[in-house]
């Protein structure tokens, strides 16, 4: 399967922004793309104090552009992430299209970033965002995706649970900061990939807002924890093919998941 992966700056313009990732979106689809990949706060990446006002409901205009888009090209589209707004609380969430634009999975975000350190980090996502509580995988054809979001990627029992539904790649829209990706993102998008035996497809945010500087760097990880894919410290594209007998080589030569202790742990 041939899946397209989008690295973009986004800010708080919220217009560009989606004509930004529209414009990436035919791109990806001209090249033949199945399953096109958005990164976390897609159409939005802004201060905490003009999040809430910049939140949609799941009937809100992005949600309809990326619905229409699907159905136009043909293409499985994964929102990355938006500001959902349900009631009076805000989510991180991610949605996947299928090739007909329906809604065919949900996540929101579950681990959510509150950092403090001084002239370093300061980022509390709790302030404005609620913890989403549901794992969630979506099909196709013979590949399950496991899905999780950037901070995600520090909980490895989440990519566990996901294993265990039958997810053989997951996919985590990003918009890492700076600070801890230079030292921690490929070493974590690696682990999971190797732990899990799955490939592991990670669209990050680049360069982003002086408040919130992210480090880019998109990647694709195969089931045997090699990189097969990076993006260059730039707005660009990534095209990979998913090849599931790399999924079976990896889990036979080496068959980790079926020695786990499952009575103890």
């Amino acid at each position: 399967m041939k899946v397209g992966i989008v690295q973009m700056s986004s800010d708080t313009n919220k217009v560009k922004n989606i004509e930004k990732a529209i414009y990436n979106i035919d791109n990806l689809a001209s090249e033949g793309c199945k399953l096109i990949i958005l990164p976390e706060y897609v159409n939005f990446l802004g201060p905490s104090d003009l999040k809430k006002e910049n939140s949609e409901t799941v009937n809100g205009n992005l949600v309809k552009q990326i619905s229409a888009k699907a159905l136009q090209t043909g293409c499985y589209i994964h929102l990355g992430s938006f500001l959902e707004k349900e009631g009076s609380n805000i989510y991180n969430t991610s949605l996947v299209f299928d090739n007909c634009g329906q809604i065919i999975s949900k996540y929101r975000k579950i681990h959510l970033f509150d950092v403090n350190v001084p002239g370093e980090i300061v980022h509390i996502e709790s302030k404005v965002i609620s913890a989403g509580k549901d794992i969630a995988t979506f099909n196709i054809g013979d590949f399950v995706f496991g899905m999780a979001t950037c901070y995600d990627l520090r909980f490895p029992e989440l990519f566990r649970k996901l294993a265990e539904r039958g997810a053989n790649v997951f996919i985590v829209p990003s918009a890492f900061h700076l600070n801890t990706g230079r030292d921690h993102w490929e070493v974590l998008l690696r682990a999971r990939a190797i732990e899990n035996q799955s490939y592991v497809i990670a669209s990050d945010q680049w360069k982003g807002i002086p408040e919130h500087i992210c480090y880019g760097r998109s990647m694709a990880i195969d089931p045997w924890g090699i990189v097969i894919s990076r993006a260059s410290d730039q707005e660009c594209n990534l095209v990979i093919n998913l090849d599931d007998s790399l999924i079976i080589k990896a889990r036979t030569f080496l068959p980790a998941l079926k020695h786990r202790r499952q009575d103890l742990f």
